[in-house]
């Protein structure tokens, strides 16, 4: 390797940022945290909605 053309981790990083190759990855995993947090807000509702037929009706 020579020693002019070698590019560190962080300049290649910082040049990937520069050019957003990295955007979609970070927008699906983005909108993959709120789908599950909305699948599990829709779980414990569901659970609280059949302990309220089990034990209030």
């Amino acid at each position: 390797m020579d020693s002019d053309r070698s590019v560190t981790y962080e300049e290649e990083r910082q040049q990937a940022y520069k050019r957003q190759t990295n955007v979609g990855k970070q927008k699906l995993s983005k909108m993959m945290i709120v789908i599950v947090a909305l699948l599990e807000i829709s779980a414990m509702g569901g659970m609280a909605y059949l302990i309220y037929l089990i034990y209030f009706k």
